[in-house]
């Protein structure tokens, strides 16, 4: 006698298998528990929460307000370079000159001679003559404008140096400067030339803002200049 199998329902047909996305369907056409897989979308999975998606950005904000202002700070810093090697070179091509023809080099201009200050680099003016005497050219074009002054009678072996530039364009100037001196009977050094207004006129700033003079320094390359310390 045969015994009749209830007809299985559509769910019945389908068994999920567990942990997947995978189901498989009972073939009734095959033998008894035959079954052959139907759809299969692989290893279950979800996408970012809100939350998690805010804490991400927020991580990268807090990366960004930490890294930018120190980028910026190094670049500034590495452009600032730039005048204490071109004032050192320069000192340099000035004594060579004085060791040659016993006197030093004081250009009309500086170089370059109409430089805007805006914080970008310009040509060196390879056409002066008196700079040409000098005998020395910076690689490229240059931040900084540089002047140099000899001295005359009594001072004619003092000279002065400066390189100065907005590298930020604030109004505020990065000023490197190298002075020699002659020195009196007494022995104490003795600078007959003036400071360019944008090198602060022989003051700079303290932590607190306030103007302070700058204590000179002779026969070395400094940057005098305390609002341009980034």
């Amino acid at each position: 006698m045969r015994t009749s199998v209830p007809t299985p329902s559509r769910a019945d047909l389908f068994r999920i298998l567990p942990g997947t996305a995978c189901a498989t369907e009972v073939d009734d056409s095959q033998e008894e528990g035959s079954t052959f897989p139907t759809r299969c979308a692989g290893p279950a999975s979800r996408g970012f929460t809100l939350t998690e998606l805010l804490i991400v950005v927020a991580i990268i904000g807090i990366l960004a307000a930490i890294a930018i202002p120190n980028f910026l700070r190094y670049q500034l810093r590495a452009r600032r370079s730039e005048g204490a090697t071109n004032v050192a070179a320069l000192r340099t091509a000035q004594v060579a000159h004085f060791g040659m023809r016993n006197s030093f080099v004081s250009p009309s201009n500086p170089n370059p001679p109409a430089h805007p200050f805006d914080g970008q680099r310009h040509p060196w003016d390879h056409t002066d003559p008196e700079w040409r005497r000098l005998g020395y050219e910076p690689e490229g074009d240059v931040y900084f404008q540089y002047h140099t002054e000899a001295g005359t009678g009594a001072a004619a072996s003092a000279f002065l140096i400066t390189g100065i530039a907005d590298l930020d364009v604030d109004g505020s100037f990065a000023c490197w400067t190298f002075a020699k001196p002659t020195y009196d009977s007494s022995g104490s050094p003795v600078h007959p030339f003036e400071l360019p207004s944008e090198c602060g006129g022989g003051m700079e700033l303290d932590e607190g803002g306030n103007p302070v003079p700058v204590e000179p320094e002779y026969d070395k390359v400094v940057l005098i200049t305390g609002d341009a310390r980034y």
